[in-house]
């Protein structure tokens, strides 16, 4: 048995290394089973430049304790090659060829890598290739089967994921997509390509300038690695197959000069753009605007078309369904029978769903939606809909009476429902807020790292950043001690603590953690009475909040929650049991600690005062009062508390778990 040491040492690839893994086919079954604890039935070897990989199928019987069902379509045996590669010119012959590449590395290094400290930086693919793009037909088209469209619906191939410059995830996909291309010129491919990124994202000037460079890099690293690949391993005629076409493209690319280029390429984004304005679901994708007075966001469907959604979007059947509590989205908690018209989904889910209909605001803004995905932290698992989406923007009308009514454009989900208790129906005692606490800092520390460009311009009304924008909303508190309150804590925060936005720590942050959103369960092995007994996180619901935003904002937010419905100990006490949790997985600098007490009280003033808001604009949603019951004396206590007095009561309950 092979047991194998990995260290993180990355070693550049030498001229004369062979890199494919020199491991005989017959020996697939044998690692899977070792591995794996699954017996392969068949395999197949896949094509790949440096790797190994098999496409197995395997038997239904699994002796892996992480593998409950064998996976029907099989699976894909990787092994990854020995080395990451720089790229060894010398196996180029061509004279022409050889004094291409030789210019375009010698332009990347002097021209590209000097601006390295200019250009966008990120979590990309690495590999975005005609190989590893999973595509549908789109529906409805009456054209030759040549010219259809096809959509992107998933994306293989990880392996090649870092911490890097986004621009070469463009450069990469232009690379290859030219490579292929033969309906039209392959320099306006580009073009297009731009033209659909620039609707969800941007570039800054630095990684426009230097994308005709990159594009040209990765076109040669691609055949010089093809060239040296095949001298590697003689067998492996796949690695020439970029080169076929590879050679004439990268001639013509480095051949245009790189402004007319350019001048090609925006004037297809531009006729692009002109082509969208009239489409409803292009119209401003990616332009998220913050909630105005007088709006209704809350989607104004009635109960009764919950079954016709279902079937419609997803195929399945409605049994029952419930209403579940929202501020301002609808959700409903659908059970379905056993059929399925969905080539999607293969079983029903036990547990029932979430359907979630979008409110008008995060309707207006798919991409948000698409990336808010959790990131190493239990979350509902989204359902394909009978077209292969995870969500899809519905014109929604109903009949009634033979007269059609329109209730809107919204965003709709369909979710598993995860089964089990949140925060609000469990005890609150001490030693669940340091759970919780722990649960935080433990999700700060995951998600250090990740980025997605939608979460640098995304804000709502609901963001804390938010909270100077509060004052169009707070005509609605009538109580002139809480009108009074209110205003003391906006013009606090605006003053104390968006000076000091520039030293707070950042980082991608739920945004409302709230005992609505976590999922618990009880701690085993309790004989304390069960008022007493302790819960444990076991999941996290409703990341349509998630941004790139100060990290001390998620832990304003939980404290302010777990505080509103806390009876069993002072409420003053609360934020010192979340924090020693939290402490024990990530830290706080002094800035953060310091404006802390405000951001509580800023999210208890923004949670009432939109509660009350809420309510105004649709009366029967009752639900949005339920934080007043408890949250006005709760802000009241809160803030008539000296800052120096609440601190050192809650830095002596965090010394108490030491």
């Amino acid at each position: 048995m092979c047991i194998v040491k990995i260290k993180s040492v990355v070693k550049l690839l030498e001229p004369g290394d062979i890199i494919k893994p020199l491991i005989p086919d017959e020996t697939v079954p044998k690692l899977v089973r070792q591995l794996y604890g699954l017996n392969v039935e068949t395999w197949k070897e896949l094509d790949s430049y440096d790797d190994k990989n098999y496409h197995v199928i395997d038997g239904k019987e699994t002796n892996n304790p992480h593998v409950n069902e064998v996976w029907e379509h099989g699976y894909v045996l990787k092994i990854l090659n020995t080395k990451d590669s720089k790229c060894p010119v010398l196996v180029v012959k061509n004279k022409d060829d050889y004094r291409v590449v030789t210019e375009i590395i010698e332009s990347f290094s002097n021209k590209v890598m000097a601006q390295f400290d200019k250009l966008q930086k990120g979590i990309i693919h690495g590999d975005i290739t005609e190989q590893n793009l999973l595509v549908y037909e789109v529906e409805g088209q009456t054209i030759p089967k040549e010219e259809r469209v096809s959509d992107v619906s998933g994306i293989l191939d990880f392996s090649d994921v870092s911490n890097s410059y986004i621009v070469f995830d463009l450069a990469i996909c232009i690379c290859y997509m030219s490579i292929e291309c033969k309906l039209i010129d392959v320099l306006d491919v580009g073009g297009h390509v731009l033209a659909g990124y620039f609707s969800c994202a941007e570039l800054n000037s630095a990684d426009k300038d230097v994308l005709h460079t990159c594009v040209a890099a990765r076109l040669t690293q691609s055949l010089v690695m093809g060239l040296y690949s095949k001298i590697m391993d003689p067998s492996n005629t796949y690695v020439l197959t970029t080169g076929k076409s590879g050679w004439p493209v990268l001639h013509k690319y480095w051949n245009v000069k790189k402004e007319e280029l350019y001048k090609r390429w925006w004037n297809i984004v531009d006729a692009m753009d002109e082509q969208c304005v009239n489409d409803p679901t292009n119209d401003e994708k990616n332009a998220v605007k913050l909630l105005e007075p007088d709006e209704i966001t809350i989607p104004l469907i009635p109960d009764e078309t919950v079954p016709e959604l279902v079937r419609q979007l997803y195929g399945l059947t409605v049994e029952q369904w419930k209403e579940l509590n929202s501020y301002v989205d609808k959700n409903y908690h659908v059970m379905v029978n056993k059929e399925t018209n969905n080539p999607h989904v293969n079983e029903v889910w036990e547990h029932g769903y979430v359907l979630k209909i979008l409110n008008t605001k995060d309707s207006e803004c798919p991409t948000l939606v698409e990336a808010s995905r959790d990131h190493g932290i239990c979350t509902q698992e989204p359902v394909l809909n009978i077209k292969g989406n995870a969500m899809s923007l519905e014109r929604i009308f109903a009949s009634a009476d033979g007269t059609e009514e329109r209730y809107g454009d919204y965003i709709i989900r369909l979710l598993k429902y995860i089964p089990g208790k949140i925060m609000y129906d469990v005890p609150y005692v001490p030693q669940t807020f340091y759970n919780i606490g722990k649960f935080v800092g433990q999700m700060h520390q995951a998600m250090k790292g990740f980025y997605h460009p939608i979460y640098d311009t995304f804000t709502s009304i609901w963001s804390l950043s938010q909270i100077p924008k509060l004052s169009q909303f707070t005509f609605v508190v009538k109580n002139k001690d809480d009108y009074r309150v209110v205003t003391e804590i906006i013009e606090s925060f605006s003053n104390k603590v968006m000076p000091q936005f520039d030293k707070l720590q950042k980082g991608i942050i739920h945004g409302d953690i709230s005992e609505q959103n976590l999922l618990v369960h009880e701690v085993e092995g309790q004989t304390v009475p069960k008022e007493e007994r302790v819960s444990d996180v076991s999941g996290m619901l409703d990341f349509a909040h998630v941004s790139n935003s100060y990290i001390v904002f998620d832990l304003a937010i939980c404290i302010c929650y777990m505080s509103i419905e806390c009876k069993l100990i002072d409420v003053l006490d609360v934020g010192g049991h979340v924090l020693a949790g939290y402490f024990s997985r990530a830290e706080l600098n002094s800035v953060d600690k310091d404006v802390l007490h405000t951001c509580v009280a800023a999210r208890l003033t923004q949670s009432l005062v939109m509660g009350l808001y809420s309510y105004c604009m649709d009366p029967r949603n009752t639900y949005v009062l339920t934080t007043g019951k408890s949250g006005w004396p709760v802000l009241h206590k809160y803030w008539n508390v000296k800052k120096e007095e609440l601190y050192r009561r809650w830095w002596n309950i965090v010394d108490s778990y030491k």
